[in-house]
């Protein structure tokens, strides 16, 4: 996992991971603008109902872009 997020297990039928967002500073918006100069599209959730802009969906890809992902927000976060 990456340090300053926390994972959420729902039980659904959907190949999305929501995590929360525990870095203090770091929004949705902030992931999500820093994501897109890697071409990684991720949704914040604060138009949900009960989520806020610390709360973002991403959808489950092959292991290759899921890699990927983990490094690059790990990298966005500096964890």
């Amino acid at each position: 996992g990456v340090t300053g997020v926390q994972t959420c297990a729902l039980p659904i039928s959907a190949n999305f991971i929501l995590f929360h967002i525990e870095q203090d500073g770091v929004t949705a918006d902030t992931i999500n603008e820093a994501l897109k100069k890697h071409n990684i599209i991720v949704r914040n959730c604060d138009s949900y109902m009960g989520l806020s802009n610390q709360w973002v969906r991403v959808a489950i890809k092959d292991h290759d872009n899921n890699v990927r992902l983990v490094d690059t927000l790990t990298e966005i976060l500096k964890v």
